[in-house]
């Protein structure tokens, strides 16, 4: 029978001069070995050459290696390493893991099982392996049939050490968010490509997986009663007020109404949907039968997490923004392989789903590779006209902008963020998370060179009194005449903000829980009908029923204020909702009572730009 064909990596130690990688090509060519990829950088210390041979063959090269000091070879103390698998409960699953563990010639020393629920098994199966690069191989085959985890591994081997922390990151965050197995092994294999594209490079994958560790702690302890947006609102003209929401990380949202119409710049992230989608019906009772208009900046996950979810709308985007809507994972540059990487993963903790192409409107033609801002259109809401520009690319992406002449205002995706006025979680999560980074300087002259053109579109119309929105933090208002200040430099203006609080759970598939009638809110995620429990405002309390004392003065600022939502708007003036314990106990199963005034004192003051 012939001897079955498999690959190992070397890390080899190749001296600084020419002539060396030849030494150790002529080595494996004399033995019949066949390199299959190669990776060095210059000052690196270690060259890494992956072949593909038979065992024994892969033995005698890892000899001569040796013998020319390129590696050191010494008997390998063998490899404890124990895998969990999650099995479905149905004759011959486990078949296709025992045929990939003897297919690598390698002996089960520990087997044990358990019936957890109905429907799985939990399989762990422990394995000595001599080999490391056979024990990746075994982890990655398997991880592509089931979810598994790591749950003891005793070797110290760079190329395997690597595949069991991005297996073991995948279960710590499927437990945070309660992914279903299908995103679960997603990200696995997204893991999987982000240490073979960095490795590649000659760069550190764990980099990548130690952010992306960072952000889904941070995101997970921001949700439910935890998520406390800052929301604002100003009345732009007799018919059109717009609605300011700042989320604990994300993008800002921008909602402007008229009527029964809703347009929204930018969404946040999808992981945010449930508290998003209870707070817009807080304040628009028949959110769920309004006309929506969705436009979106840019194609970034924290940007465009509603966009899935929303019905009764149309989205409109520029046709480089809809083709990476639809495949995040596709590569924008070459400038900065972290951020790429970083971007495949996170997309998938932030719970990004591609809206349907069908509910896509794209507008305008941008050329190709253009220098200025490009015009894609016009969009007319209400009394207001939009018009909307691609910008050139900053950041390996194309920015498109929402400007509006009359009201004067300005919608400019990440070109601008206001870090300075952010709330206290975004401040955190700006220190740890690279969405609003330090630009690196070979962006930086684009970003520059961005804003200046952005400048000559403002003095068109004048930038005294433009009310400019960013991609994160709070909005603005300038002040100066055609050539005032640069609008980076004018200082921040107070909104007074009006804290809510949500309530949302998921079950174990990952799906938003019902509550078995529970009252709520109603919408749907991928097809399926999805239950909001709402949480009550005005009475803050918290998880167990009892008050919050977390955050007293944002509760006292729902209490000491009728109009926060603006005295003139009868709908915007709060609900109060049945407890979180009265809900979770199953009382107060009625209908939801109406819109009615939160009792407390007057209007509120508002500063010199009129931002109540």
């Amino acid at each position: 029978m012939k001897a079955e064909m498999i690959k190992r990596t070397f890390t080899t130690r190749t001296p600084d001069k020419p002539g060396a990688f030849m030494r150790a090509c002529k080595v494996i060519m004399d033995r019949g070995g066949n390199i299959t990829r190669v990776s060095y950088k210059r000052g690196g210390q270690n060259l890494f050459i992956e072949v593909q041979a038979t065992k024994d063959v892969l033995d005698s090269i890892e000899k001569d290696l040796s013998a020319i000091s390129y590696v050191d070879f010494v008997p390998k103390v063998p490899i404890v390493l124990v895998m969990e698998i999650k099995i479905p409960d149905r004759p011959g699953t486990l078949y296709p893991v025992l045929e990939i563990i003897d297919r690598h010639d390698v002996n089960i020393s520990y087997l044990n099982s358990r019936d957890e629920t109905s429907n799985y098994q939990h399989f762990k199966i422990g394995m000595e392996v001599s080999d490391p690069s056979v024990s990746k191989q075994i982890l990655d085959e398997v991880s592509e049939l089931y979810v598994l985890n790591v749950v003891s591994y005793n070797g110290n081997y760079d190329e395997l050490d690597s595949t069991v922390k991005y297996i073991r990151l995948a279960n710590t965050i499927q437990k945070m968010f309660s992914l279903d197995d299908r995103k679960t092994i997603e990200l696995i294999t997204e893991c999987r490509g982000v240490s073979r594209l960095l490795t590649d490079r000659g760069e550190d994958p764990d980099k990548v997986f130690d952010k992306v560790l960072t952000l889904a702690e941070f995101i997970s302890s921001h949700r439910d009663l935890d998520f406390n947006p800052r929301i604002t609102r100003r009345q732009l003209t007799e018919e059109t007020e717009l609605v300011v929401i700042e989320p604990p990380c994300g993008s800002n949202t921008y909602v402007l109404r008229n009527g029964d119409c809703l347009l929204f710049v930018d969404t946040g992230m999808g992981i945010f949907s449930d508290e998003m989608v209870t707070e817009l019906w807080e304040m628009f009772p028949s959110f769920f039968s309004m006309r929506k208009t969705l436009l979106v900046t840019h194609a970034d996950a924290d940007h465009s997490g509603l966009l899935s979810i929303m019905e009764n709308a149309e989205i409109v985007v520029s046709a480089k923004a809809a083709a990476r809507l639809l495949d995040m994972a596709v590569a924008t540059g070459d400038e900065d392989p972290y951020d790429y990487c970083y971007t495949r993963l996170s997309r998938i903790i932030t719970d990004y789903v591609p809206p349907e192409k069908g509910c896509m409107r794209i507008i305008g033609d941008a050329p190709e590779g253009h220098k200025d801002f490009s015009p894609l259109g016009r969009v007319e809401f209400g009394d207001l006209e939009l018009e909307l520009y691609e910008g050139p690319g900053v950041r390996s992406k194309s920015e498109m902008i929402v400007f509006c002449r009359s009201p004067k205002m300005l919608f400019t995706g990440d070109i601008y963020c206001n870090t300075e006025d952010v709330i206290p979680e975004r401040a955190r999560f700006n220190a740890i998370a690279p969405f609003v980074p330090d630009d690196p300087q070979a962006d930086k002259a684009a970003l520059e060179d961005a804003r200046k053109k952005l400048e000559a579109i403002m003095d068109s119309v004048g930038r005294d009194g433009m009310i400019v929105c960013g991609g994160h933090g709070a909005v603005r208002i300038l002040r100066g005449g055609r050539h005032g200040q640069h609008f980076r430099d004018i200082g921040a203006h107070p909104c007074d903000a009006r804290p809510l609080r949500a309530h949302g759970r998921r079950d174990g598939r990952g799906h938003r829980a019902h509550g078995g009638g529970i009252p709520g809110v109603r919408i749907r995620e991928h097809g399926l009908p999805v239950h909001i429990p709402v949480q009550m405002r005005g009475q803050v309390q918290g998880r167990h029923g009892g008050a919050d004392h977390r955050r007293e003065p944002q509760a006292d600022r729902l209490h000491g204020h009728a109009g926060r939502h603006g005295p003139s708007d009868p709908e915007m003036v709060g609900i109060r909702l049945p407890s979180p314990r009265a809900v979770l106990q199953g009382e107060g199963r009625r209908a939801l009572p109406g819109p009615r005034p939160v009792q407390g004192g007057g209007a509120g003051s508002r500063d010199q730009d009129g931002f109540p």
